[in-house]
């Protein structure tokens, strides 16, 4: 599977809410880093993100990143009445597990 696949699939997962399958993409030591919420290491603090912040808004389709060879996904979540542009970042290791995740502002 390729890495576009895999990550099309994660937010195809996070847009069902299937936390598990979104797990299973994951490698063990996955580190997610949050803007808003903070660092979580490993897949059990991974999942406490997960079931806190379900996933919302709109987001274009994955794309690799010229400058540092990362996943980008681009989107708009509303937050209290306000769109706000955000940026998922990915990394994923040599079989293709998600590695790392940084969730901000665009």
């Amino acid at each position: 599977m390729s890495h576009e696949s895999r990550l099309s699939l994660y937010l195809q997962y996070r847009q069902q809410g299937d936390i598990e399958a979104c797990l299973g993409l994951m490698s063990e030591n996955v580190v997610l880093v949050s803007e808003k919420d903070g660092q979580f290491q490993g897949k059990k603090e991974l999942r406490k993100y997960l079931e806190k912040n379900p996933f919302q808004g709109k987001w274009s389709q994955p794309y690799m990143s010229p400058t540092d060879n990362m996943f980008r996904v681009d989107g708009t979540v509303k937050i209290l009445f306000m769109s706000i542009k955000v940026r998922i970042s990915v990394k994923l290791n040599s079989s293709g597990e998600i590695e790392y995740v940084y969730v901000g502002r665009a």
